[in-house]
């Protein structure tokens, strides 16, 4: 069951994250072609908020007030008694991300950079070994 509801998670998440990446501006992952330095490069970010039952209508609400662009970045456990959002965001850094997030998320907010690979780049690193 757990592998069921795992599997599920992961999948609700790549549907988010093809989802959200087809409703946001082309940006190249390397700073050269966006003119900005390598510690103001655009990169994504995983990020869970998680609540409780209790606080469920109130954080959906916080949510919903930063705007439908942002509400709809992420997918929600909540039916399923997983009371956590989960969706992508880009970012410039980790507390830029942080900073997104409506206040009373933001303490136990988990924010983690994350990089697709192509295969080229995955050869690269064996050879590298």
């Amino acid at each position: 069951m757990k592998a069921i509801r795992l599997f599920l998670i992961l999948a609700m998440l790549g549907i988010a994250g093809m989802s959200y990446g087809q409703n946001q501006p082309a940006v190249s992952d390397a700073p050269e072609a966006t003119g900005m330095s390598e510690s103001a490069a655009i990169s994504t970010f995983f990020v869970q908020v998680p609540h409780t039952k209790e606080q469920c209508m109130q954080a959906l609400d916080e949510m919903k007030n930063k705007g439908d662009a942002f509400l709809t970045s992420f997918e929600y456990g909540c039916v399923s008694g997983d009371h956590t959002a989960y969706g992508f965001l880009k970012g410039t850094s980790k507390d830029a991300v942080k900073q997104m997030l409506p206040k009373s998320e933001q303490a136990d907010a988990k924010i983690v950079k994350v990089k697709k690979f192509t295969s080229a780049e995955i050869e690269s690193m064996h050879k590298s070994m």
